[in-house]
């Protein structure tokens, strides 16, 4: 850990438990099964992450802690999971594109911050990876998990409201739906992660290119839908305001840390990244974004 920076390991963590206050006020005011689908994604974190750092071999090891769960597991962290989970899919909510493609739109979204992000916390310290690294010191695995643990909740968890609608069996049958979305999406993800890796070792295409392909068709398939996405929607500042100030940290992080020294090239690349993430965020809202902006010119 780069121990004159722990300053801005605190400033991102802390956020973390700043920004759920605000998240837990905002799904309140949807309704009580929006808090109970904010808190599943929390513990489904948690338990991605405890099964990550407690395996054998283990990927990658925490170094920073404000509150330790076991595992041990930053409670930052696990914030941040259901931080970005409930962000990226109400984004995906508000895009009114068929229910099926949104669990996807979620992941690419989500994942587009952790691209951004990742690079900086590793270098810095936050955590340490313990298996080949690719993406400026992230494998490539870690963004393809992100993608699948996203969208597999999400998708199942639409698939049980769908079914049993919000509210229509009591609290009760609103926390079975979104805890026990979480079952099947475990599989999902232990399938999904397995999979990839099964491809990998088949060496049929380099990794990247793997990767390439995954996240183009990926992108293609939710723009396909890009029409009939509603993009009038009331803008919701909460959610914008969680992509947009970790994006924040990680650009100015890139050169307080000298990260952009040893990796030139994120100078162009991040920058890209966050067009892009912040892009896909906006998109629900962005004829309102650009009507709000042309009534104060």
């Amino acid at each position: 850990m780069i121990a004159n920076l722990q300053w801005s390991l605190w400033i991102y963590d802390i956020a973390y438990y700043i920004f759920m206050l605000f998240c837990l006020r905002h799904a309140w005011k949807q309704g009580s099964y929006m808090v109970i689908v904010l808190i599943s994604a929390v513990i489904f974190g948690y338990t991605i992450e405890y099964g990550a750092v407690t395996g054998i071999p283990q990927p990658y090891h925490y170094n920073f802690f404000i509150v330790k769960l076991p595992g041990p597991v930053p409670l930052g962290v696990v914030l941040g999971w259901g931080l970005i989970f409930y962000a990226s899919t109400q984004v995906a909510k508000h895009s009114n594109i068929p229910w099926m493609i949104q669990p996807l739109f979620a992941g690419l979204i989500a994942t587009a911050t952790d691209f951004v992000i990742d690079p900086i916390a590793v270098y810095i310290g936050f955590w340490t990876w313990t298996e080949t690294v690719q993406w400026f010191g992230i494998p490539w695995s870690n963004y393809i998990g992100w993608v699948g643990i996203i969208a597999s909740l999400s998708f199942f968890q639409l698939l049980g409201y769908r079914k049993f609608p919000p509210g229509s069996k009591g609290v009760w049958g609103d926390i079975l739906v979104a805890f026990g979305a979480m079952l099947p999406a475990y599989l999902v993800v232990y399938l999904w992660i397995k999979s990839y890796v099964w491809m990998v070792e088949q060496h049929w295409l380099p990794e990247m290119v793997l990767v390439g392909i995954f996240f183009t068709s990926s992108v293609l398939l939710v723009l396909r839908h890009l029409p009939q996405m509603k993009r009038n929607n009331k803008i919701e500042w909460i959610v914008l305001a969680i992509p947009a100030f970790f994006y924040l940290w990680a650009i100015i992080m890139l050169y307080i840390s000298g990260l952009h020294t040893k990796f030139p090239e994120l100078v162009l690349v991040f920058p890209a990244f966050i067009l892009l993430g912040m892009l896909g965020f906006c998109l629900p809202y962005i004829s309102t974004l650009l009507t709000a902006k042309k009534k104060q010119s």
